[in-house]
């Protein structure tokens, strides 16, 4: 038996694997991999606007992404010469209210044209969210197709 073999029989043993799963894992330079359980067969994700979709497989939403009012605040605080006090009032007012976005019209690879989140910071949420959930098993999509 091969070494790819025994690799499979322990993960199968370790991690309770069914067949037709995928394992996310990390690789250079800010890529990711998808690896099919049932062959060792992977797959380079290296293009970041294909980051949301393939984080979507393992459980990430663009709802996770919403709109940092702090900093926007902060930003319009120094611009317009708020005081510390007045800043503090308008981040608690903006918390208060705060409602979020279901972002209904976005897979995180366009801008919501409800909330303005950007797809920079879809991809930058789906990007921590990648990182944070390395060597996650899911049912496999579609990547390796059915034989």
């Amino acid at each position: 038996m091969g070494t790819y073999e025994n690799w499979r029989k322990s993960r199968l043993a370790t991690k309770k694997v069914k067949a037709g799963q995928i394992e996310l894992g990390s690789s250079d330079f800010g890529t990711y991999t998808v690896t099919n359980l049932d062959t060792g067969e992977d797959i380079l994700i290296q293009t970041d606007f294909d980051f949301p979709s393939v984080a979507s497989v393992f459980g990430w939403s663009p709802k996770m992404v919403q709109k940092d009012f702090a900093k926007e605040i902060e930003k319009k605080a120094w611009d317009d010469g708020l005081t510390a006090e007045q800043e503090a009032n308008a981040i608690a007012e903006a918390e208060a209210n705060f409602v979020p976005c279901e972002h209904p019209n976005t897979d995180g690879t366009v801008d919501c044209n409800v909330c303005g989140v950007t797809t920079g910071e879809f991809i930058e949420g789906a990007t921590k969210y990648l990182d944070d959930h390395i060597g996650e098993i899911t049912e496999d999509p579609g990547y390796f197709g059915v034989e």
